[in-house]
């Protein structure tokens, strides 16, 4: 190829044949050329990265071409069509816990008035507060049988912390990740007098 291009004498290139060769050879030529080209500019750009490597730097990153398509955002949203809300009522699923009845004042009422039934309305709150109980355990001593009798504590004392405090200390520690320490102050701030060993304890 390079041979036929380089034997090419213009001075004979007279008619429209010849020039039509001698342009298919140059063209044909010229690509063959730039195929090399670009090859020599990959194995150069490898050479270069691999010597950064061997000198502890990175080479070259590969970047890829950017595949997306552009998307007419405006258009698309009023392209889309409009989801009805409706607004589900959450009655049904809510826990009640204690039903307080609220009467009517009697006396604002006409006296044809018919009772037509209720309404419901929910409140939700949360109670949170120290519980701590004292217990009178009654002590009777026997001299004859030099014996004390005491009376039984009933079952819902489960010890010096009872089991709802408990149960609100491994909560928080171990689903809140609440600290021993965080736990302390907050038991404190509330009235509850314990220590940090009984907190390990727990």
């Amino acid at each position: 190829m390079k041979d036929s291009i380089l034997h090419i004498n213009p001075n004979e290139l007279n008619d429209i044949a010849s020039l039509r060769a001698g342009l298919v050879q140059a063209l044909n030529f010229i690509d063959t050329l730039k195929h090399q080209v670009q090859q020599l500019q990959n194995q150069n750009q490898e050479l270069r990265d691999e010597i950064n490597r061997l000198k502890g730097e990175k080479g070259k990153p590969t970047i890829l071409p950017n595949s997306k398509k552009s998307v007419d955002i405006s258009s698309q949203k009023r392209n889309e069509e409009k989801k009805d809300w409706l607004k589900k009522s959450k009655k049904a699923i809510i826990p009640i816990d204690q039903k307080i009845e609220c009467p009517i004042d009697r006396g604002i009422l006409p006296a044809d008035a018919r009772f037509k039934g209720y309404e419901t309305v929910i409140g939700q709150d949360i109670i949170f507060k120290r519980n701590n109980s004292e217990y009178r355990v009654e002590v009777w001593y026997s001299p004859s049988q030099n014996k004390t009798y005491r009376s039984a504590l009933p079952p819902s004392y489960t010890g010096y912390f009872g089991n709802n405090l408990k149960a609100f200390c491994i909560n928080m520690h171990y689903t809140m990740d609440v600290t021993r320490n965080k736990l302390l102050s907050f038991l404190r701030g509330m009235g509850i007098e314990i220590s940090d060993g009984s907190m390990q304890n727990i």
